[in-house]
């Protein structure tokens, strides 16, 4: 859809005055995490988050380089990754402010690569523009970096840009070198292959303040944007303006935590979950990337797909675990998508989630705080056959010992009643380790660890010939590592198929 806007002074519209009433700075955000594997003692700016949430990009100037790159991280292991530099992207000489579109498949960035615009000044020096260029995926690979087609590179420099949720509409912004202070935001609409000429933003949003780096949000009812105009915590701050039919709203400071008395650009937003960057915690020498929730957006989403990746549509039950309240159980039914979100409260500390879906096995999961910032949790269902597998993390022990701890028997009990309702399945139970201690010692516990979930299973009504046992000890690790998250993964119970004669019930 093309965009204009109103050449005249623009209403404030309802959304406006409403957000203007509840984005007070003790009410727009939670908590902000500074993600300490991601940022250095250097600069680190404008991230940009896949559609799925399992990757972002940025740029940064690091060590001994001279100019910036455009670097990424993934988000595995419960954590954003080491980030390094995303070299399809980079070249020579400066890359920055990378974009990545709704659907994941275009990245638009600025540099002042060979190829961009030129400037002749005065004793003839030469400079060197920034210009916007884009890259595309193609078969699974991302296209060697080109200009942006049409009429929007010129002897300024053209930074921060983003695009609409259709691809359509270009923003940026644009100022002349040594002119930041002139930064203007512009738009361009897409058109017979190119884009048209650029047109600034209306004065709602350019108020002649270094406006800089603005991205539409998720339902594209409005944008987010930077801005050192009047009415701010400190030094660059993020605004919103709701934007209706070509009328915006009036822009509202949205306060903090998210802003400082410091400054504050470059926002990012996926399922709620917000990523900016600020020099807060440098005292003003260098920016970080800070994450963290949109008040009343705390919420974990999930995709189930089947081992191909096809969407499955199931029921979830979740059993949610508080401080100080009773558990909670509740059911959530995927969307044909496979996708389903659950909310959480502040004092939510815990999630016990189970699936079984019929011709499959049953997903048992455990989910704690640390789980929260997960972008999305993919959930895998494996179809029932023989010597298919699943693991369930959450059976614990006492500390070197074989004796299944309380917190497990809501697991085990689960899972006998899906045997009660599979009879012709046989199973073999398999212990698994941490990788601390000895190999002999561990293989021993391990298998006591694996009897003592099959006795468990028995005193609930499962004959005992529909069991074999086998201890691993820390033979066959997930990750090859001790650490708390390692840790975690790797000691857990197996349990395999070797016997289904019949049909697999829920």
């Amino acid at each position: 859809m093309k965009l204009s806007f109103h050449r005249r002074l623009f209403p404030v519209s309802f959304y406006g005055i409403l957000l203007a009433t509840l984005l007070s700075p003790s009410v727009f955000a939670e908590e902000f995490d500074v993600m300490e594997k991601v940022n250095t003692a250097h600069n680190e700016f404008a991230p940009s988050i896949n559609h799925d949430g399992k990757f972002m990009l940025f740029n940064s100037k690091r060590g001994n380089d001279k100019y910036m790159d455009i670097y990424i991280s993934y988000f595995k292991n419960g954590a954003w990754s080491s980030p390094v530099k995303f070299d399809i992207l980079n070249s020579p000489y400066n890359d920055e402010t990378p974009f990545i579109s709704r659907d994941g498949n275009t990245i638009v960035f600025s540099s002042d690569r060979d190829g961009s615009r030129e400037l002749k000044l005065r004793g003839q020096k030469t400079l060197v523009s920034y210009d916007l260029y884009w890259s595309h995926k193609v078969d699974g690979a991302w296209s060697v970096p080109r200009l942006v087609p049409g009429h929007i590179n010129t002897g300024d420099h053209e930074r921060a840009p983003a695009l609409s949720g259709d691809n359509k509409t270009l923003y940026f912004s644009r100022w002349g070198a040594g002119k930041m202070e002139n930064a203007t935001i512009m738009f361009s609409n897409f058109a017979d292959d190119i884009f048209e000429k650029a047109q600034p933003m209306p004065r709602e949003i350019n108020s002649g303040n270094k406006e800089l780096a603005l991205v539409p949000d998720e339902n594209e009812t409005g944008f987010y944007f930077s801005s050192a105009r009047e009415g701010g915590l400190g030094g660059w701050d993020i605004f919103y303006v709701s934007a209706n039919n070509g009328r915006l709203g009036l822009p509202v400071n949205i306060g903090g935590p998210v802003n400082s008395t410091f400054s504050e650009a470059f926002f990012s937003i996926l399922n709620g979950r917000i990523y900016y960057c600020s020099d807060r915690s440098r005292n003003g020498a260098d920016y970080d990337i800070l994450q963290g929730f949109l008040p009343g957006e705390k919420r974990i989403y999930f995709k189930v797909a089947d081992t191909d990746g096809q969407p499955v549509i199931s029921q979830a039950e979740l059993q949610n675990i508080f401080g100080a309240r009773i558990p909670e159980i509740a059911k959530h039914k995927t969307d044909r998508d496979g996708y389903f979100s659950v909310a959480i409260p502040d004092d939510l500390e815990s999630i016990d989630l189970f699936i079984e879906q019929k011709g499959f096995l049953p997903y048992y999961r455990k989910l704690e705080k640390s789980d929260w910032m997960n972008p999305e949790i993919d959930i895998v269902l494996t179809p029932v056959r023989n010597n298919t597998s699943f693991s369930i993390e959450a059976i614990h022990f006492d500390y070197e010992k074989a004796v299944v701890k309380p917190e497990s028997f809501s697991y085990l009990d689960r899972l006998a009643n899906y045997l009660k309702n599979n009879p012709d399945m046989k199973l073999e139970v398999i212990g698994h380790t941490d990788l601390h201690g000895g190999d002999g010692y561990n293989l021993d516990l391990s298998r006591q660890r694996a009897l003592a979930v099959k006795e468990y299973l028995v005193d609930r009504g499962i004959s005992d010939s529909r069991f074999l046992i086998r201890g691993m000890g820390k033979s066959n690790p997930i990750l090859n590592e001790t650490s708390d998250h390692a840790d975690k993964l790797n000691r857990r119970t197996e349990f395999r198929v070797i016997e289904n004669t019949g049909e697999p019930g829920p």
